[in-house]
């Protein structure tokens, strides 16, 4: 498995041509660490352990205005939910091999970091194309 730090200038076409290329895929999302984050479930800062299990994605924002953050959008109509990521710092791929499935991770500078757990194997040359 090879491991890609997204470049911050790149981030939202990176995460437009992921979310184009692999929307629609189910995801497990776990926060490792931190304190921080937001759900729009119930408003509440999650905390560290799996808060999104077998869902699909649809789609993650990386919005660069005054200070970086990520949305990461998941789930139907009856069961769509929203995880926040505020003061983004790091956004980092790990590409697979043919036989393990991918991972998706964002940093905040507060020491959040979510983890986006695919349930199925990506594309090797997962970046082709998205960045």
């Amino acid at each position: 498995m090879s491991v890609f730090d997204v470049p911050q200038e790149r981030w939202a076409g990176f995460c437009e041509g992921f979310s184009r290329k692999y929307g629609g895929k189910v995801v497990s999302i776990e926060v490792l660490t931190g304190p921080r984050g937001r759900s729009t479930d119930n408003g509440e800062a999650p905390t560290a352990g799996r808060l999104v299990d077998n869902l699909a994605l649809n789609e993650i924002i990386a919005k660069q205005e005054r200070n970086a953050e990520f949305v990461i959008v998941v789930g139907g109509p009856k069961k769509r939910r929203e995880l926040t990521i505020p003061n983004a710092s790091r956004l980092q791929l790990d590409q697979p091999s043919p036989e393990s499935n991918g991972m998706l991770c964002i940093e905040s500078a507060d020491g959040l970091r979510a983890v986006i757990r695919f349930s199925e194997s990506l594309v090797p040359g997962v970046l082709d194309g998205v960045a």
